[in-house]
């Protein structure tokens, strides 16, 4: 019976990354972020399930926190363009902690430079995560 569980887990999985390993394309870094939001969407789903160590409530909300942000990331593009057509603010970005005497604190009123600065900041503590918490995301 272990098998016939293995062979529906792998079907299963066959199924969740079918479609964006169809879209993969390798001469753009953001199609491995949509591989890698996909996989951290299922280890979410298993961590939020699973309750086998005190931690797994842990992990799933870095797992949460992190697929949040890659969607936050790729969002930013799409609302700069859209803002851009209806001259309209869409997202409030906060620019009081840009560094001091940088081209940010310079710019802080330029939306380009807000919605860079919100993409910066996304990545940062994107990556943080991933630097201090994938260790910790076994089972």
């Amino acid at each position: 019976m272990k098998w016939f569980r293995q062979l529906k887990e792998n079907i299963y999985n066959l199924i969740t990354f079918f479609p964006v390993v169809w879209k993969f394309r390798p001469y753009d870094y953001w199609f491995l972020m949509e591989l890698e939001k996909t996989a951290m969407l299922e280890m979410r789903n298993y961590y939020e399930q699973s309750h086998i160590v005190i931690s797994d409530v842990d992990s799933a909300r870095y797992l949460r926190l992190a697929v949040n942000l890659l969607r936050q990331i790729d969002k930013v593009t799409d609302y700069w363009a859209y803002e851009y057509k209806v001259n309209q603010p869409i997202l409030y970005i906060n620019m009081k902690n840009a560094p001091k005497g940088s081209i940010w604190e310079k710019k802080a009123n330029d939306r380009l430079f807000q919605y860079d600065w919100y993409e910066e900041k996304c990545w940062r503590l994107y990556w943080k995560i991933r630097e201090e918490k994938t260790k910790s995301w076994w089972n």
